[in-house]
């Protein structure tokens, strides 16, 4: 048994998909509000970053699958 409180698999994917706090941020609020419309500027103000930072999160959020949307208005839609 290890000792490591953070499972081997969230692990994995944590290496393979997040390179920020903010893309996990992001990525955990659009996943809580999966119905709604998110843009750069509304994310950059839940998130407490600027919209070049919430337009970065959300385009690799976006290029990895994870969101559904055009490059203005995004909602969590995982594809895999």
């Amino acid at each position: 048994m290890t000792d490591d409180p953070i499972p081997a698999d969230v692990r994995d994917f944590i290496l393979a998909h997040i390179d920020s706090v903010a893309q996990l941020e992001a990525l955990l609020l659009l996943h809580k509000y999966p119905d709604q419309d998110w843009d750069v500027p509304r994310v950059a103000n839940r998130l407490y970053v600027g919209e070049e930072i919430a337009a970065d999160v959300l385009g690799r959020l976006d290029a990895d699958g994870f969101l559904a949307g055009d490059k203005n208005v995004y909602r969590y839609n995982p594809q895999g």
